[in-house]
């Protein structure tokens, strides 16, 4: 399975390079070529690729549709997501998923913190990918692994053992300068808290060893902080109101709670099965209440 994804990666990598569109490969897809002994011990369901701008994404799927690729039915609105997802099934049936990224996270609040162009900058090239293949550096790949798993708290899969072992790894590759400037970005960019939880979590599972001056600059830093709270970091709703907090203007804070309650029509109709369009209110509304349910049940 392996061998084919890689394959189909590549194709996809020099189509997009062909179209002048630069790219970064993001969490599993590179460390799976980087930190693992083989490319196989690292599953994954997808492959997440960044690019410079929403623009330039659209533009990436209109060369994958050349592809062979499809979009499944989603939410689309420009500040509730920012990726979109597309996937074809292969030789023999096997499913070849790919998520576009023109922001390293969904969560608004965490998904600025680094530009594209920075992030390529310190890129590493990732040779059994092809010539187009770059993926983060160690000290952004830490980052983000921390960062991705906050975003997933609330949904109970963000201590996922997988997600762990790629923190466990990227601290045993991390140099000691590493080290000091992976704390220094966690202090400019205000990330100490999703760092210390990931770390603290991540030693819990494999008793990994993080340099006491590390630990220690990562508390003042998360206190000084004062936004992630471990306690409140599982509540959907606590998610939801710091990305809305984040949001820069009232104007786009009306936006977001628009697109929130309100996504498109087609995915409404698409969703539900709905034929006739004096029905898609109906379903706007039975969304809402279905929403409020799940957060009751979840107790969030």
């Amino acid at each position: 399975m392996e061998l084919m994804r890689a394959a189909e990666l590549r194709d996809v990598l020099a189509a997009l390079a062909q179209a002048d569109l630069p790219v970064l490969l993001l969490k599993g897809a590179a460390l799976a070529y980087t930190l693992y002994p083989e490319p196989h011990l690292r599953d994954r369901c997808d492959t997440d690729l960044l690019l410079p701008s929403r623009e330039e994404a659209e533009r990436a799927w209109r060369v994958l549709q050349g592809l062979g690729y499809q979009r499944p039915n989603a939410v689309s609105g420009d500040l509730i997501v920012h990726e979109l997802g597309c996937y074809k099934a292969g030789h023999g049936g096997l499913p070849h998923a790919l998520d576009i990224h023109w922001r390293l996270n969904n969560a608004t609040l965490l998904s600025e913190r680094f530009t594209f162009a920075e992030l390529a900058a310190a890129a590493v090239p990732i040779p059994a990918l092809g010539p187009h293949a770059h993926g983060l550096g160690s000290v952004h790949a830490l980052l983000l692994a921390c960062m991705h798993r906050v975003a997933h708290l609330p949904a109970g899969n963000g201590d996922r053992l997988i997600w762990l072992y790629d923190i466990h790894l990227l601290t045993q590759h991390l140099t000691d300068e590493q080290w000091q400037e992976w704390m220094t970005l966690a202090e400019e960019r205000g990330v100490c808290g999703p760092g210390l939880d990931g770390l603290r979590t991540m030693q819990t599972a494999f008793k990994t060893v993080v340099p006491d001056e590390i630990r220690g600059r990562l508390q003042a830093g998360a206190d000084r902080e004062g936004w992630f709270d471990p306690r409140l970091a599982r509540k959907q709703w606590r998610l939801e109101w710091l990305n809305f907090r984040a949001l820069p203007s009232t104007a786009a804070r009306l936006r977001w709670l628009g697109q929130y309650l309100f996504p498109d029509a087609d995915y409404i109709r698409r969703k539900y099965g709905i034929r006739h369009s004096l029905w898609v209110p109906w379903f706007y509304g039975v969304r809402i209440v279905q929403g409020v349910a799940k957060r009751i049940r979840q107790g969030h």
